[in-house]
């Protein structure tokens, strides 16, 4: 978090919203990481990349002491490392199929490169800890009603309370009557 501004990306937890790419390859994510990386004044939380500032190529150049993400990058960089599988925590009835089977070919992947997985990785009391988790929408609610004050007349609702009385949003996320 930090690294990439959210300046115009629409909230969900301001205190753990993070924008980024979707790549092929981590090679691409940290080419594109290079280029987008950096301090913006419309996201405070973005005042940690200062030192990572810069471009290569159409823009300012990057201080001779800021390395290169690609630099970082090694083929067995997964050789050793030890990855869990938390099933508890989107393992869910809701889980789409796909996805499902997606996150499972990932993990496969992960393997072939070297990591070790634990599969399942269990944290005792998590679903406890999970059901003991309250205001959490709170804070959807301010960060998104912050976000759409700011966009003045350009927002077709001012507030969740309009969009919820709308009723202009995909009935996937719809409660319970």
């Amino acid at each position: 978090m930090g690294l990439v501004s959210r300046a115009g990306v629409v909230p969900l937890n301001l205190a753990a919203d993070i924008a980024g790419v979707v790549t092929r390859t981590v090679a691409d994510t940290a080419a594109v990481l290079q280029v987008i990386a950096g301090s913006d004044p419309d996201d405070p939380v973005t005042v940690v990349a200062r030192p990572f500032q810069g471009r290569d190529g159409g823009g300012p150049e990057r201080p001779a002491s800021q390395p290169k993400y690609a630099d970082s990058l090694r083929r067995d960089g997964l050789k050793g490392a030890r990855l869990g599988v938390l099933h508890q925590a989107y393992d869910t009835p809701m889980l789409d199929a796909e996805i499902k089977e997606l996150f499972s070919g990932a993990i496969g992947e992960l393997r072939d490169l070297g990591a070790e997985v634990i599969d399942p990785a269990a944290v005792a009391g998590f679903d406890d800890m999970r059901r003991a988790q309250t205001g959490g929408c709170n804070q959807f609610k301010h960060d998104l009603n912050q976000y759409l004050g700011a966009l003045g007349g350009k927002a077709p609702s001012r507030s969740l309370d309009e969009i919820i009385k709308s009723r202009q949003f995909h009935p996937s996320i719809q409660g319970a009557p």
